[in-house]
């Protein structure tokens, strides 16, 4: 009786050891196909980027450059010539800062009614009035 017993025992180890062998080798094959699966995913989408990097590689930006170029020659153009017609206004300008020069009469006004110069509110108050009626 122990000998069957040790038999059965040993064609249920057996059994039980070639059933573990099938399940790891299934599982080995379905890991491979799933990682061969991956991999050709993977290599799809690097051939996608590389296509897609070939198209941005292949735009020449040299046009772009060019206008790019003409533009900023444009402005550096448009600033030296309001450069140069304020030149004046900016000397008068230095002219009339120098003390003296009665610069806070000449913007102010000197307030005195009497006067016939034509400056008894000053430019401050000759400009607002422009703008209130404008």
């Amino acid at each position: 009786m122990r000998r069957r017993r040790c038999e059965a025992l040993r064609v249920a180890l057996s059994t039980a050891r070639l059933g573990l062998h099938a399940s790891e080798e299934g599982a080995r094959v379905a890991m491979e196909r799933e990682l061969a699966e991956l991999s050709n995913d993977l290599q799809a989408e690097i051939v996608e980027i590389e296509e897609r990097l070939e198209e941005v590689l292949a735009v020449d930006l040299t046009e772009v450059k060019e206008q790019a170029l003409k533009t900023a020659q444009a402005y550096e153009r448009q600033w030296e010539t309001a450069a140069h017609d304020l030149q004046p206004a900016a000397d008068k300008l230095a002219e009339l800062q120098h003390s003296g020069s009665g610069k806070t009469c000449t913007m102010a006004g000197h307030g005195l009614r009497d006067a016939t110069d034509g400056n008894t509110h000053g430019l401050y108050k000759l400009a607002a009035h422009d703008l209130d009626t404008a």
